[in-house]
């Protein structure tokens, strides 16, 4: 399975990291510019925006999730083609270790939305790792395996046996099991 497209940026929007995905994508989709090592987006407007999405993630949040600000690109009025997702990424404590995450997602497949409430009722309850409730979050958006896998960038496989530790963990034998035992214990919010 491929490698979701990401690039790494410092606070100033420089390019740190890129991966092979992000690199062809900003090089073909001819919707980016890359201008003495940092990323824009040549349409003024997204590129304002994007730029936003920078300084708004630039800041760990206090006592919430990462925020995350999204940037739809379009191509001349049509259907958008990309959405960027810029989050704050931490790679230590100190703020010098402190960059912005730009994931690149197609939009018949966005990231998923995990609400830091669902991951603590669903933790508490059951003693799930943090990648079994990724996965079970996803199972309550209504995604599929395949569907998680590309959102998370892991494979079916990976999805499968957090699946079958997940059903093990909390007692159930399908997914339509797992999804109702949830949601009678409030992990919806």
């Amino acid at each position: 399975m491929p490698r979701c497209p990401r690039l790494l940026l410092d606070k100033l929007g420089r390019i740190c990291v890129v991966n092979e995905a992000a690199a062809a994508i900003i090089r073909d989709s001819g919707h980016f510019r890359v201008r003495q090592g940092s990323l824009g987006l040549r349409n003024p407007t997204l590129h304002r925006h994007f730029c936003e999405a920078l300084e708004r993630s630039a800041r760990p949040a206090d006592a919430a999730p990462a925020s995350q600000n999204r940037v739809h690109v379009s191509a001349a009025g049509k259907t958008p083609g990309l959405v960027l997702v810029v989050s704050y990424f931490s790679a230590g404590h100190s703020a010098a270790s402190a960059y912005v995450m730009v994931s690149l997602y197609k939009p018949d497949v966005p990231p998923l939305q995990i609400r830091a409430g669902d991951i603590a009722v669903i933790q508490s309850l059951y003693e799930l790792t943090a990648a079994e409730c990724n996965i079970a979050s996803a199972m309550l958006e209504g995604r599929t395996v395949a569907q998680t896998a590309q959102a998370l960038c892991i494979t079916p496989q990976t999805v499968r046996q957090h699946l079958k530790s997940i059903m093990r963990k909390t007692g159930t034998h399908r997914q339509a099991e797992l999804i109702a035992l949830l949601l009678r214990n409030g992990c919806v919010g």
